[in-house]
């Protein structure tokens, strides 16, 4: 200890390596990144979403969030908004899982008689499909990547924030945004002319429960306490030119993911606090949510059902189990089927995987075979050259390619269930890639 007294190169030293000590281990933004892998553990359901978030580089904690929320509301009450016009309507959606939905929406769009523009919002080279692309540019749909507009989409979270960014980058003055997975069943576009929006210049749509008065969020956002419901953002409808500083502070909001996210469930409430914020009118239709099996089901100003979210079991190729009440869904499996019919998305789905890999479909898709779960089951599968599984396929086991000798399969959203290596003459072995513990054995029908 004396030693250490009477060195002050050791001090300074020591010193450098707890500053690095702290800056790793025990800095909120370690500790907050900490924390949202732990919650990961045990709602993987709701996280899905900011499992890749970074951790906010905007110095914003819930000492400074007040001063900053402030300043930045300074800059836009400063700033000229830009001009916007005509109507449209907005989807974000990108990769097999929520193209899936978007194409459902658009066909029930078109079929209700909706001539509204219609852009779909997706997020770089990893989401975007030239085919699907191709198919929907047929029913008056433009593709755009946020990634390529000016200023960009400034988060790795690549579900949510999205939402506002393309709202309000989009050139539309007033502007419908449907979730993919939200199926209309009457043609919206009345909505624009309803007396509630041109009166207020925005309408949202109530969710299932209302923000407690000792909830943090009051004091985040700084907004006085309301009795009032939260927000479901499946439907959202703003005019811009009348609502731009509120919707540009939402975006703002959700710039910041990684920090707001820890207080309220992705991007729906942060509309709610930022037109409150503002001291910005909404209107919100009376009748709340209509549950029906899978869906939430939204109304109009008269009460008269106008939408129905499919919150759960997303549209899918695989096919989709019927839920009672769902109106106009024997419409929507026949889009599915459609779709299946006409859309390979394994061309973007192989997009890095070598020509003479793909080159050894034909002859891998002449065998039958059996997967096996050791100790479980068995049942056969039968690949088709163009990439999907024929007999045997499920949500689980959809598409598959070969890839640098293995053979990989994939569910219907398009993510990876197995990696299979080939270990015998006949046989390949992996495990199923969301539960290692899980092994998987495809057996060729000559080894079966």
């Amino acid at each position: 200890v004396s030693s250490l007294l009477q060195s002050r190169e050791r001090q300074q030293e020591l010193t450098a390596v707890g500053k690095e000590r702290y800056a790793n281990h025990f800095h909120s933004d370690a500790i907050a990144q900490k924390f949202l892998k732990v919650v990961e553990r045990f709602d993987t359901s709701e996280t899905d979403s900011i499992q890749q978030a970074q951790l906010p580089r905007f110095g914003i904690s819930l000492s400074t969030v007040g001063r900053l929320t402030q300043e930045h509301i300074d800059k836009l009450r400063a700033s000229k908004p830009p001009r916007y016009q005509g109507r449209g309507i907005i989807i974000c959606a990108g990769g097999v899982k929520y193209y899936v939905g978007a194409w459902v929406t658009i066909r029930m769009l078109r079929r209700l008689g909706c001539l509204l523009p219609i852009q779909v919002w997706y997020r770089g080279e990893a989401e975007r499909d030239d085919d699907w692309a191709r198919l929907v540019e047929s029913w008056g749909v433009e593709c755009v990547d946020a990634d390529n507009v000016a200023g960009g989409c400034r988060t790795n979270v690549s579900a949510w924030p999205i939402k506002p960014f393309a709202m309000l980058h989009a050139p539309f003055e007033e502007v419908l945004l449907l979730d993919a997975d939200n199926v209309p069943v009457v043609d919206p576009t009345f909505l624009f002319d309803v007396p509630e929006y041109q009166r207020t210049g925005a309408v949202f749509w109530p969710d299932l429960l209302k923000t407690p008065q000792d909830s943090i969020r009051w004091q985040l956002f700084d907004v006085s306490y309301r009795d009032e419901w939260e927000q479901e953002s499946g439907q959202i409808l703003v005019n811009k030119n009348r609502c731009w500083q509120a919707l540009s502070l939402c975006h703002w909001y959700n710039e910041r993911a990684s920090f707001f996210y820890r207080f309220v469930h992705g991007d729906k409430d942060t509309f709610r606090f930022a037109w409150h914020r503002l001291g910005c009118e909404y209107a919100m239709p009376w009748r709340t949510i209509e549950l029906i099996p899978n869906t939430l089901c939204q109304h109009d100003f008269s009460g008269r059902r106008v939408f129905q979210h499919r919150s759960h079991d997303k549209w899918s190729l695989a096919g989709n189990a019927h839920s009672e009440g769902f109106w106009c869904e024997q419409e929507c499996f026949d889009f599915v089927d459609e779709l299946r019919r006409s859309w390979r998305p394994l061309r973007q789905m192989t997009r890095h995987v070598e020509e003479h890999d793909l080159a050894a479909m034909p002859s891998l898709a002449r065998s039958s075979y059996e997967l096996v779960r050791p100790g479980y089951n068995r049942w056969p599968l039968s690949l088709a050259e163009n990439g999907m599984v024929n007999q045997g396929w499920s949500r689980d086991y959809f598409f598959w390619w070969p890839e640098g000798g293995d053979i990989v399969l994939a569910g219907s959203d398009g993510r990876t269930t197995a990696r299979l290596t080939k270990t015998a003459l006949c046989r390949w072995d992996g495990v199923l890639l969301r539960d290692e513990r899980v092994q998987l054995q495809l057996v060729a029908s000559e080894a079966a």
